[in-house]
């Protein structure tokens, strides 16, 4: 079980006011933003106030590195960040634009979910920062958080952050016993998985006294939520979501194989949690939950932490492919990044900041704060850093941070969002099981999202 514990890195009054204040004050470029003789000076947005548990390490960051005094690659000057709190993903996007627009102090540094950075990029709001992340540092930062950050060759951003999906189970509701009932050898593992042809039967002998067996959280986070839970079952069947050459979903969300593996879904819907209580899994309310990783820090940060021992994790299930035979091991995954700006005031400084922020050190202090898996193969592989990755149900989490696939880096993720939603939407209307069916149903979806301006 995961320690757990306050944020060690608490930001001083003193540093939150200055987040505060500048925040309130606009982002004129007075005095406050501009250079010393002594100092080079990182403006700095993100999209969490300091009062929650994710921008108290930031603000707790920003401290220590000040505090560390920082220098710039010729060691003429200390970088100072100035953190600013733009309230929230909204605000912040509002404030990008504005002054994107006019002749205010645009941020050096910024926060940008995974899914829009490639939008981003496009709209110029991000930089190349490939030259300033060395090959030893960049290998030390999980696939995944590369691979959703690198856009024709260049990366743009990295992260202190990952979430991989799993298939979240309490033991004493999924018992060895219910596992031989249902004809099923054992637990799923990454060597082993289950198909969703196994969870239904798994969930219907469970479901004899209670049918509401599993939580799905259809509609998560809004538009984008369907999209990081769902792709894996389309790459698990070797699908695709979209396709690159043609920046199209046709042809790949709306192929046989894509539509098949969406359609699976169906096989345990009539098993859904349709209550609302997110301790449900730790109560032993329901059995299966399947969701991200900080499931496990509202169990922890609850009156329930100690049915935290009862919780497992396996491996989302994978597709049963059109040949009949098992598709491959997936994970949804990705989080906020830090990129910068195209036009920082000092490039080297401003990378500093993104690398000290997405640091080992710092994915772990987001790891205690708010739940979600440091991004850096050291803090899996080094013991000092955290044993608690290595055992227990995040220990089985971390093995599925190898099988994380980002989501579709594109300027044309919104439409892919919007096709998910619909599409998934199609999963909880359907009468029963008709893949041809739902394979039509897909094909008008992508028609319909398939239009770009």
């Amino acid at each position: 079980m995961k320690a757990f514990k306050k944020v060690s890195i608490v930001a001083t009054a003193a540093v939150l006011a200055v987040g505060t204040a500048f925040s309130l004050a606009g982002c004129g470029d007075d005095e406050k933003y501009e250079d010393t003789d002594g100092v080079t000076k990182v403006l700095m947005w993100i999209h969490k106030t300091e009062e929650q548990p994710e921008g108290s390490v930031y603000f707790g960051l920003a401290e220590n590195f000040n505090k560390e005094e920082h220098m710039t690659a010729d060691g003429s000057k200390k970088i100072e960040v100035i953190l600013e709190s733009k309230t929230d993903a909204n605000t912040l996007a509002e404030n990008l634009q504005i002054a994107k627009a006019s002749n205010d102090r645009y941020p050096d540094v910024l926060a940008v979910d995974a899914p829009k950075i490639a939008q981003y990029v496009n709209d110029e709001y991000i930089g190349d920062i490939t030259e300033y992340v060395s090959a030893a540092e960049k290998e030390d930062y999980k696939d995944s958080v590369i691979k959703q950050a690198t856009i024709g060759n260049k990366l743009y951003a990295l992260s202190a952050m990952e979430t991989p999906t799993a298939l979240f189970y309490n033991k004493e509701v999924v018992t060895r016993d219910v596992l031989t009932k249902a004809g099923v050898s054992d637990y799923a593992t990454v060597q082993n998985p289950w198909t969703w042809d196994e969870l239904a039967r798994v969930l219907k002998v469970i479901g004899k006294s209670n049918s509401q067996q599993i939580s799905i959280p259809y509609g998560f986070g809004g538009v984008a939520g369907d999209l990081y839970f769902y792709s894996p079952l389309v790459y698990s069947a070797g699908g695709e979501v979209f396709n690159n050459d043609t920046q199209k979903m046709e042809g790949a969300l709306d192929s046989e194989t894509s539509a098949k593996a969406l359609a699976e879904l169906q096989k345990v819907e009539a098993y859904r949690y349709k209550g609302s209580s997110k301790y449900a899994l730790a109560t032993g309310d329901i059995g299966f939950a399947l969701h991200g990783p900080w499931l496990l820090n509202d169990i922890e940060t609850s009156s329930y932490r100690d049915k935290l021992r009862n919780i497992a994790a396996m491996p989302m299930p994978v597709v049963t492919k059109t040949d009949g035979t098992k598709g491959k091991v997936t994970s949804g995954c990705g989080s906020w990044c830090l990129a910068m700006s195209p036009t920082p005031r000092n490039a080297d400084a401003a990378t500093q900041v993104i690398k000290y922020f997405t640091s080992a050190k710092a994915s772990m202090e987001f790891f205690s704060a708010i739940g979600t898996f440091p991004t850096h193969n050291s803090c899996y592989t080094d013991t000092g850093m955290n044993e608690e990755l290595t055992k227990g149900v995040y220990g089985d989490v971390a093995k599925l941070m190898d099988y994380a696939t980002p989501r579709p880096t594109t300027i044309r993720c919104g439409n892919i969002e919007q096709a998910f939603k619909d599409i998934v939407g199609k999963v909880q209307t359907s009468s029963g099981y008709d893949a041809d069916k739902f394979w039509a149903d897909v094909k008008q979806v992508v028609k319909t999202y398939d239009v770009y301006n």
